[in-house]
């Protein structure tokens, strides 16, 4: 799946707008169509051909949903491992690298 402005994945994710590629996956800002007011982040599997990366990406879900409730760890409010995509709340504030980068 390719993330691209104003596309609605599975029917209910507006893609509002895209981050850069990175690593081996992509991330856009999104919200539902019935409400603008709420972020969230989704995040897609590039390559679902490579059995390497899926099964990262599966061990990056699970990970996610076993620190659910710890503050400042985005928690998953969707996924789909068929498309493999995992929709989060949107945690305003600098990414994790310019944080890195700031604290040099």
């Amino acid at each position: 799946m390719n993330i691209e402005d104003g596309i609605i994945i599975d029917g209910k994710w507006k893609v509002e707008k895209t981050f850069e590629k990175s690593g081996q996956g992509q991330s856009a800002l999104v919200s539902t169509e019935g409400d603008t007011e709420n972020k969230y982040v989704i995040k897609v599997l590039k390559d679902k051909k490579n059995s390497t990366n899926v099964d990262r990406f599966i061990q990056e879900i699970e990970l996610l949903e076993k620190l659910h409730g710890v503050e400042r760890i985005p928690n998953i409010v969707d996924k789909n491992l068929s498309e493999y995509y995992y929709v989060m709340k949107y945690i305003k504030g600098p990414s994790l690298e310019n944080a890195i980068q700031s604290k040099k």
